[in-house]
């Protein structure tokens, strides 16, 4: 399996990955990492799309 990063958009309450086409995967999601850190969250999310496992980061800063 490859671990890539794609983009991905959030339109509504769907998230879609763009990777040669522009496919939901809601459905798709496995797991989702989160750190707390002092002025931010780091958002970690994983999803599989038939074979290929792909990542994607966010970072949110906190309101100071």
């Amino acid at each position: 399996e490859v671990l890539e990063s794609k983009y991905i958009s959030i339109e509504g309450d769907r998230i879609y990955v763009e990777n040669q086409g522009k496919y939901q995967i809601g459905r798709h999601i496995e797991s989702m990492d989160i750190d707390d850190e002092k002025d931010y969250m780091k958002y970690r999310l994983y999803f599989k799309i038939a074979r290929k496992t792909y990542a994607k980061e966010f970072i949110l800063l906190k309101k100071i």
